[in-house]
């Protein structure tokens, strides 16, 4: 069963024009991302299949292993409301 106000494909959200905010109804949402400004960052934040594990000193330990996905927001003009999105691997 397909939903136009739930469907996107690997690059991206659907028609953020067309969505519908899922907190208040409201049609016609802004694309965006979040910004990453940690050292060594590619710019966006990055969703990792798998639980985190974290090192000695409380990082999350890199396993280059596991597939990762970049994540897109889309932001609710009328109530902020703010949805996230995995889309192309990253």
């Amino acid at each position: 069963m397909s939903d136009p106000d739930h469907d996107h494909d690997d690059d991206g959200p659907a028609d953020a024009a067309a969505r519908v905010c899922p907190a208040c109804g409201h049609r016609g949402l802004e694309p965006g991302y979040l910004e990453d400004q940690g050292d060594s960052s590619m710019g966006f934040i990055r969703w990792i299949a798998g639980p985190i594990v974290l090192g000695r000193v409380g990082r999350a330990k890199v396993d280059r292993h596991r597939e990762r996905f970049r994540v897109e927001a889309l932001r609710c003009p009328a109530c902020r409301h703010l949805s996230l999105y995995t889309t192309r691997r990253a």
